[in-house]
């Protein structure tokens, strides 16, 4: 990402410079500006390089919040800051090709391209800024796209390792469990004695006594 995102910089450094050639090697044909052509020409310029000079500061801005806060630590807030440049880098980068293939135009139809040499310089080098940012444009959907991909796949994987967690603390409690119910397999069915049985009331005999008859001795 951080590859591509330096890859884009560089081609938009180089559109803005394509597009200053563009505009300066115009303003070197004197009378540009009682050709109409060529001063529409010169104002497309001027709006291309503003506005490159604006994408090229959104890049800036994007690829710093990717390099000082790393994948993750990009908060959900963050995350669409990166996306709101990165929409907003792609606007930029399909004017800045439109506005220099529409001033490439204006050049052409001046008809002076072919018989000045800077005006011939001028028209080549807005074909090279449109080009580059074409490219640019191409990346930066690129870059998009593996941004957020790489996101979702991200957010997948800890839903499955959340749910593994889950699952693995659920088999650790029911274990426990099993085996209780392992080792007593007839507890339930186990009738406990009463805890004060009903002692016999032990029989008494009863004895007799008998008293002996006295013997009366007489004389």
């Amino acid at each position: 990402m951080i590859i591509i995102l330096v890859i884009i910089f560089i081609a938009f450094i180089a559109s803005l410079v394509f597009a200053n050639k563009a505009l300066v090697n115009v303003k070197n044909y004197t009378g540009w500006e009682d050709d109409d052509y060529l001063s529409d020409a010169v104002k497309y310029l001027t709006w291309t390089v503003t506005v490159a000079w604006i994408t090229l500061g959104l890049i800036l801005i994007g690829g710093a919040f990717l390099i000082f806060y790393s994948f993750e630590k990009v908060t959900s807030a963050l995350h669409w800051i990166v996306g709101g440049l990165l929409f907003l880098t792609i606007v930029s980068a399909i004017i800045v090709a439109i506005v220099a293939s529409i001033a490439a135009k204006k050049i052409g139809d001046s008809g002076l391209k072919d018989s000045n040499a800077d005006v011939e310089q001028g028209y080549k080098d807005c074909i090279y800024a449109a080009v580059i940012s074409f490219v640019a444009i191409f990346l930066l959907i690129l870059s998009g796209i593996i941004y957020y991909a790489y996101r979702y796949q991200k957010k997948k994987t800890e839903k499955m390792k959340t749910a593994l967690a889950v699952s693995a603390q659920n088999q650790a409690q029911a274990q426990p469990t099993a085996m209780s119910g392992a080792a007593n397999p007839v507890a339930s069915n186990v009738v406990a004695a009463p805890a004060n049985p009903v002692s016999p009331t032990p029989t008494v005999a009863k004895v007799e006594t008998v008293s002996p008859t006295p013997i009366i001795i007489t004389a």
